[in-house]
């Protein structure tokens, strides 16, 4: 299939499938006679697989370590577990410190925060 048809398949724009496949996120793509680029099946699913990983927060450096592994066929179940883990851990440190954030807004919002005497100045209170 062609570029348009993977497109509409993955809803991914042709700008970022190309920028995939020159990072090497897409294994095996190959030119007809006709020079267009002939995409398969496993390219939508290799699409797929890319698009949920960004989901999870796996960054596009991530993803393409595990793609090499996983088309190398050399990505174990442990490695894989490794990967989660760790981005499950990096979740969590994202989410306490989104927490943390929240408190500090609220806090402002109350007027209770550490700049409060400077915000006065600054609005002529």
């Amino acid at each position: 299939m062609r570029i348009k048809a993977i497109c509409l398949k993955t809803g991914l724009s042709k700008d970022t499938i190309r920028f995939y496949e020159k990072l090497g996120l897409l294994s095996n793509v190959e030119k007809g006679l006709n020079g267009y680029k002939n995409y398969t099946d496993t390219h939508v699913e290799q699409l797929n697989l890319i698009k949920h990983a960004k989901e999870l927060g796996f960054t596009l450096e991530e993803i393409k370590q595990l793609a090499d592994l996983l088309f190398s066929r050399q990505l174990t179940m442990s490695e894989m577990s490794s990967f989660l883990k760790q981005k499950e851990q990096e979740i969590d440190n994202k989410i306490k410190k989104l927490h943390e954030f929240k408190v500090h807004i609220r806090e402002t919002l109350e007027g209770s925060c550490e700049y409060r005497a400077q915000l006065e100045k600054l609005s002529g209170k």
